[in-house]
């Protein structure tokens, strides 16, 4: 993954007046079209039935991962080492768990 984009598309974004207050409404809404995505690929809305692929649930999710990793970026701290920093403490849960 190139975190490098992700520093520029905060950059582009800053550019635009996006604020982090903004960021954070978009990331919401990204897990929204996610949701949708979701409920579209399995058909549970009667009046749309199926209206997402799998590709199109896992590209939304994609979408609220790079939205967040933007966002992590434009509260001052870089998306890689915060998010190796998260995964550490994940395996760390996750281990104690298994024993």
């Amino acid at each position: 993954m190139n975190f490098g984009y992700i520093n520029e598309i905060a950059n582009s974004m800053r550019l635009h007046g996006v604020s982090q207050e903004i960021q954070l409404i978009k990331l919401t809404e990204e897990v929204g079209e996610a949701a949708e995505a979701f409920i579209g690929q399995l058909g549970l809305n009667p009046r749309k039935g199926f209206s997402h692929s799998k590709e199109d649930f896992i590209m939304e999710l994609a979408d609220v991962v790079v939205t967040a990793m933007v966002g992590i970026e434009m509260a001052g701290a870089d998306p890689e080492t915060i998010i190796d920093k998260k995964l550490d403490y994940i395996k760390a849960r996750y281990m104690k768990v298994g024993r």
